[in-house]
């Protein structure tokens, strides 16, 4: 199985003091910013805000590579619930070792910025962002890219679900492509979701349960326990998103395909959905990833 590797493996250099901004943008003690120490810890660039509070890329120092730190956002870092979710999470999903997955190192405790998730860096843009620039230069994105671009993601499905691992939030945005290295690599186990179906829980929104909207299948959207099939559901939506260019159920909410037969609604991406070789993930135009029964559903891959 593979392991989490360094990034100078890579061909990365250690970062030289000049390399690694001070913290000048820090203005309170709850504020991060470049340059703030947090142990074996230098955090360097701001990745954004995702489903549990701000990320950042880190340097290791002892270790000398490129980490991704996931911080708690002050509400949640209080409230036990949430972060027995997220030692769940990091348990169940600290112990896949898999070539197309983005490991999840550790779990670490500051005093000032509380539990943070330590994450190894993995290169590569948004399949969303892959898409949009390959159709810039090619004018379309054909089935062949797609089996070759999704095949890893299948692969990483299939290895985690036999590990008892479900996703629960499969999206472009947690599919990440390198162009460069030929890699793909499926990031976020559940982790986010977990926590995401915690806010939901506090702010009591109605129905629905951890996952992000246009790409949770109705079981979710009931508050039932994802399962494998759930992941099976998001990999068709994505699989039809990358062919053609939109979502299958357009203007539908997800509470509303609780209800209805979604396969009754979606409209074909192409020919090559009656095409019987067509591996399993790109059954979407036969009906048989959207089925509302679970076990309709065709397994991520085929032996």
């Amino acid at each position: 199985m593979a392991q989490p590797h360094s990034d100078l493996d890579r061909g990365d250099t250690v970062p030289t003091q000049g390399q690694v901004p001070v913290p000048a943008v820090c203005t309170s003690a709850d504020d991060l910013g470049r340059g703030t120490q947090l142990g074996n810890f230098l955090l360097t660039d701001p990745l954004g805000m995702g489903g549990m509070g701000e990320v950042w890329k880190a340097w290791q120092v002892v270790e000398k590579r490129f980490v991704v730190l996931k911080f708690l956002v002050p509400e949640l870092r209080s409230d036990c619930q949430a972060m027995k979710c997220v030692r769940e999470a990091f348990a169940r999903t600290s112990m896949l070792h898999h070539q197309h997955i983005g490991p999840v190192l550790s779990l670490e405790e500051d005093g000032r910025y509380g539990p943070y998730l330590v994450m190894g860096h993995v290169e590569g843009q948004p399949l969303s962002a892959y898409r949009a620039g390959y159709v810039a230069r090619h004018r379309a994105f054909p089935l062949e890219e797609v089996v070759r671009v999704l095949s890893p993601v299948a692969e990483a499905l299939d290895y985690s679900h036999a590990c008892g691992v479900v996703h629960r939030d499969i999206k472009p945005q947690n599919i990440l492509v390198d162009a460069n290295k030929d890699e793909v690599h499926l990031i976020d186990f559940g982790l986010a979701a977990a926590v995401e179906g915690r806010r939901a829980d506090q702010q009591q929104r109605g129905p629905g349960g951890p996952g992000t909207c246009p790409y949770m299948p109705p079981e979710q959207w009931r508050g039932e326990e994802a399962r494998p099939q759930s992941d099976q559901y998001a990999l068709a939506v994505v699989t039809y998103e990358l062919l053609s260019g939109s979502r299958p159920f357009q203007g539908a909410t997800g509470w509303r395909c609780t209800t209805t037969t979604p396969r009754s609604t979606a409209s074909r991406p192409g020919s090559w959905c009656e095409a019987s070789w067509a591996p399993a993930p790109l059954a979407v135009g036969r009906g048989a990833c959207f089925s509302c029964p679970t076990s309709n559903r065709v397994p991520c891959r085929t032996g």
